[in-house]
């Protein structure tokens, strides 16, 4: 597994799944078919998984980056698809599913422009013996940036205002008309 490189430019709104792939120097061998988690190397907590933990199918709880820390891998990996011999149910299922894999979760970033750098592991034990890690990082582009949406909300105000001014006026030339309508009626 390579370490870092060019960083994925990703548009915002999109879905990403790490394509992750098993190297032998500069050969790729195979695809990565088994479980992993991503942890932001910049403390960034503005993005999430796509999957909440009933969606992927939890009968229990499943472990995070919280519980395990830094030293989470195969070693210590237990999926939480059947039910703990200890009879610990799921507890809460709206929470992320942090584990990823090529078929199911993803990750949906933050509505801004933005580099995010992650820390891959994989953590099925089927995988390999050996602890398989790499970097990546992640560009977003096409993302609404902060002075965009001020330039716009600006805009947006300005012809409001605008529309306001109009609207007030001609409803006091309308009512200023109807005013004099209603003295010359009323003068003998």
């Amino acid at each position: 597994m390579a370490e870092f490189g060019c960083p994925f430019v990703w548009k915002y709104g999109n879905v990403f799944v790490p394509d992750v792939w098993i190297y032998d120097g500069d050969e790729a061998i195979r695809p990565v078919e088994f479980d992993f988690v991503v942890r932001e190397l910049n403390d960034r907590n503005d993005f999430n998984f796509t999957l909440t933990r009933e969606l992927a199918g939890c009968q229990r709880d499943p472990q995070t980056w919280e519980e395990m820390g830094q030293g989470w891998s195969s070693e210590d990996y237990e999926k939480c698809f059947t039910p703990s011999s200890g009879g610990g149910a799921l507890t809460n299922g709206d929470l992320q599913y942090e584990v990823l894999n090529r078929t199911s979760n993803g990750i949906r970033f933050a509505k801004h422009k933005g580099r995010y750098t992650f820390e891959l592991t994989v953590i099925d034990p089927l995988a390999s013996h050996c602890t398989l890690k790499t970097k990546f990082s992640v560009w977003i582009e096409e993302a609404p940036s902060l002075t965009d949406m001020g330039m716009i909300t600006l805009i947006v105000s300005f012809f409001g205002n605008v529309m306001g001014v109009f609207s007030l006026y001609f409803q006091y030339k309308t009512s200023k008309k109807v005013q004099q309508m209603v003295d010359s009626l009323l003068k003998p």
